[in-house]
């Protein structure tokens, strides 16, 4: 029997009139999620899209494919991206990145629990695999 995960997403990231951080999010950022930069946080809805689809690496190894998509318009240049569960608890790994983004140690018991950018340059998209520990089957909220 596949374990079942239901998926929440919040997005976070940073609007393109600001300035992020050029070597990712720091860890102060980690428990509000909100960015620490000299700019007004963004009160518009937002012109990102996130998905997220559930997809196992074998019968029994769940995984999360996780997208960041800017518009055609409208890039950003800073993230910060976490997997929680229902008592907002940091839960899971992310385990492929790619060379745009780094690990943010937000959790001394998991330092692949949060990933950022690795540099403030204009994204189009990123994309990352989240795993989830072995045998959970409660609800994730990715943020």
């Amino acid at each position: 029997m596949r374990p079942v995960l239901f998926i929440t997403c919040v997005l976070f990231v940073c609007h393109p009139v600001c300035d992020g951080y050029s070597e990712g999010a720091p860890v102060e950022a980690c428990t509000a999620l909100k960015p620490l930069h000299d700019s007004e946080p963004e009160t518009r809805e937002t012109p990102y899209t996130f998905t997220a689809y559930h997809d196992f690496v074998d019968d029994q190894t769940p995984i999360v494919n996780v997208t960041i998509l800017g518009s055609d318009r409208v890039w950003f240049k800073g993230f910060l991206l976490q997997a929680r569960d229902n008592n907002n608890d940091l839960i899971g790994e992310f385990i492929d990145h790619r060379d745009n983004s780094i690990f943010v140690e937000c959790s001394e018991h998991d330092p692949r629990s949060s990933v950022t950018q690795k540099r403030a340059f204009p994204k189009k998209s990123v994309n990352f695999i989240w795993k989830p520990p072995v045998g959970y089957t409660g609800k994730v909220t990715f943020r």
